[in-house]
């Protein structure tokens, strides 16, 4: 669960609920004057991942519907170096995810 506000600071990792690639982790973010947050994700496999998010706002809470998008290798030193972590992008707007 990302806690999202008009603004982000800071995301707390809240853990995962187990370590199979099918697991559910969460992660917490707080306002700092930026739409920008990163959460952490170990093990996140490549390949196609299902992302769901729940916006809780003022007491409210609304439930999007789940994506599928893709989880990529990192090079951060290089193709020459081999994959160093996985990543994925999802974007929260007025629609939805995407």
């Amino acid at each position: 669960m990302i806690t999202m506000s008009n603004c982000l600071r800071a995301v707390t990792d809240q853990g995962c609920d187990g370590t199979d690639p099918n697991s559910a982790c969460s992660a917490t973010a707080v306002p700092n004057g930026t739409k920008v947050g990163f959460a952490e994700v170990p093990g996140l496999p490549t390949g196609t991942i299902t992302i769901g998010a729940t916006i809780r706002r003022a007491g409210k809470k609304r439930v999007l519907p789940k994506i599928d998008t893709q989880a990529e290798p990192t090079f951060p030193n290089g193709p020459q170096c081999g994959p160093q972590g996985t990543q994925a992008q999802v974007v929260v707007g007025a629609s939805g995810l995407r």
